[in-house]
């Protein structure tokens, strides 16, 4: 499951990247967008049994739940391979009269940004990896420490922030990660625009003071008193600020590396590489979520 999601994001920022950033940029608001269907899709199921006993309820609606998701996915699917059809570039690849390796409008952006100088082995057809590697691993790595911070404590720390209340039903976790998927959902939507205004030492420095709320979200779960009956509302708008910034930050990394080079072959391999470090980060993330949930005292 991994290897193919992996797989398929490698493939689809390609696609988006031959068709200009602001596709990758809607690519990165569709993910978000389809994280925050989920959580209502939960919420959901959990209202629709909420009369049955509480291991009934949670089989009944866990059921409904995977049931949804399986047909979202082949809708998606489904979708996916007709809007690939539709794709200028793929009709051009498909004519075995055209073979270009600039077969996008010539609207687009140049082969890269401004005040950036054009590496001789990337302006050649035969691309080096490493040559386009040069120009974009300052993306790349701020993409990688973005989505690694963000893992390392969601969901392994943030769903084991308890409430202030009695929670039968463990409504806190799956509320805390709708608010995720929701502060995610608005910073993806806003970060291809905050790209275009700040310096690149300027999201490095965003992304660097997401640390920030490490110590806060290991406050939240391992002491219910501190805080008092302000415990939860900071919950939810810490977890919801963490999110923001990293569907922010992560949109902007990813649009600008695929803007440093956005022609022909050049740019599907800046895609690759931008994917590649997207799914670096999360892997990264996971595993030290893994050893932060198990061996860090809670509550």
């Amino acid at each position: 499951s991994g290897a193919a999601s992996a797989m398929l994001q490698a493939t689809l920022f390609a696609y988006a990247g031959r068709m200009g950033p602001g596709c990758s940029g809607a690519l990165m608001y569709g993910q978000g967008l389809v994280g925050m269907i989920t959580c209502i899709l939960r919420i959901g199921s959990k209202i629709c049994f909420m009369e049955e006993a509480p291991f009934e309820g949670m089989r009944l609606s866990s059921m409904l739940y995977f049931s949804l998701s399986l047909v979202i996915v082949c809708g998606s699917v489904v979708g996916l391979m007709m809007l690939l059809h539709r794709m200028p570039s793929q009709r051009i690849e498909n004519r075995p009269d055209v073979r270009t390796l600039t077969d996008t409008p010539p609207t687009l952006e140049p082969l890269l940004a401004p005040q950036q100088e054009i590496p001789l082995a990337v302006a050649e057809e035969k691309v080096n990896t490493l040559d386009v590697l040069r120009v974009v691993w300052p993306y790349a790595a701020g993409t990688v420490f973005n989505f690694w911070v963000t893992l390392a404590f969601f969901p392994a720390v943030i769903t084991d922030i308890p409430p202030s209340y009695v929670d039968t039903m463990t409504w806190m976790p799956v509320l805390l990660i709708t608010a995720q998927k929701a502060g995610d959902l608005v910073g993806r939507f806003f970060g291809e625009a905050a790209e275009k205004y700040f310096l690149l030492p300027t999201v490095w420095l965003l992304a660097g003071l997401r640390l920030g709320f490490i110590p806060l979200f290991l406050h939240l779960r391992s002491s219910l008193t501190t805080l008092g009956m302000f415990h939860d509302l900071a919950a939810f708008v810490s977890v919801t600020a963490f999110a923001t910034s990293s569907g922010l930050i992560g949109t902007a990394f990813i649009v600008r590396g695929q803007s440093a080079i956005a022609v022909g072959i050049q740019r599907d391999v800046a895609s690759r590489i931008m994917a590649l470090a997207m799914t670096a980060g999360l892997a990264a993330g996971a595993m030290t979520g893994y050893i932060v949930h198990n061996f860090l005292p809670q509550s």
